[in-house]
């Protein structure tokens, strides 16, 4: 049975809480570090209702050890939100900080992210600073924003805080009623209480432009997923087949428009199939920077028959 430790890490107004799982076996593979998106927490990985297809058992099932953070602005840090750029180098000492507390000597850190924290992850990456960086898997933040979510998280921002409101929310983040438990929805109403700050929307809001200038700076593989009923960012054909482009410089990017789920994808009945390709994607991962060669990925694309 996988053990779920409540974990600190830092000190002040720099501590982070968060989850842990050890791995099951005595040495980790790697070190797994999952960062939530706006208005949910560490819990965003596993919740009760989602406990079994979890990243975090099955992480630890297969061998990882695996962390969910609580990003600045959320849970022991307080609600005071913070710019993405203000957040980076909290994150980056509490990352090295959990890579030696728990995954010293395993292959080295690989990054989950999930909206926000799909682009704070393609921002650390990009900064080179969370070393050693196996590659990372980001889902929920896209390239272009469907145009009418856009102007609904423009207008629903008052009083320093982003206030979609619920129905809207639940289309934007949920999709199709068969793609959810209602159970999981009922879980997630019931523990995520804390609204996206302003200035993390605002951020937001400029990804489209910002993706640009930080993707071309990752150096590691990117696995890239959007859901198909994602309400919030578009995943057609035409905006897909941008992402091998914009991470140019990194060996191999796997870009995928997962079947079945909308934006909260680790939320949705597709959450074990999706933990399960994030997994085998960083097995790949370590045996890229185990075994291939150094001019592996340089010089030629791999198409992925996924878009």
């Amino acid at each position: 049975m996988t053990k779920i430790e409540a974990i600190k890490l830092g000190s002040g107004d720099e501590m982070i809480t968060g989850l842990y799982a050890p791995s099951a076996d005595l040495q980790p593979k790697a070190l797994i570090v999952a960062i939530h998106g706006g208005s949910f927490s560490s819990k965003y990985y596993y919740l009760e209702s989602t406990a079994t297809n979890s990243l975090l058992k099955l992480g630890s099932d297969m061998g990882y050890s695996v962390i969910a953070i609580d990003r600045p602005g959320y849970r022991a840090v307080g609600e005071k939100g913070l710019a993405f750029d203000t957040q980076l180098p909290i994150l980056q000492k509490v990352i090295s900080r959990a890579y030696e507390k728990y995954g010293e000597d395993s292959a080295g850190v690989f990054l989950v992210g999930h909206s926000i924290g799909a682009m704070i992850s393609i921002l650390l990456a990009a900064e080179k600073k969370v070393v050693p960086l196996l590659g990372m898997d980001v889902s929920g933040a896209g390239l272009a924003f469907h145009s009418v979510a856009k102007e609904v998280i423009k207008k629903s921002i008052s009083h320093g805080r982003l206030n979609i409101d619920p129905k809207v929310k639940l289309s934007l983040h949920w999709g199709p009623d068969w793609t959810f438990s209602q159970d999981v929805l009922k879980e997630c109403l019931d523990t995520f209480h804390t609204k996206s700050p302003e200035i993390e929307a605002v951020d937001a809001l400029s990804w489209e432009k910002r993706v640009l200038i930080e993707g071309p700076r990752v150096t590691v593989p990117v696995q890239f997923t959007i859901g198909e009923y994602d309400g919030i960012w578009d995943g057609n054909t035409r905006v897909m087949e941008r992402v091998h482009g914009i991470f140019s410089s990194s060996p191999f990017v796997a870009v995928n428009l997962q079947r079945f789920t909308a934006h909260n994808i680790h939320l949705q009945k597709v959450n074990r199939a999706f933990n399960l390709r994030t997994l085998a994607f960083l097995d790949e991962c370590i045996l890229y920077h185990s075994s291939a060669p150094d001019n592996y990925g340089k010089g030629f694309v791999i198409n992925n028959d996924s878009i």
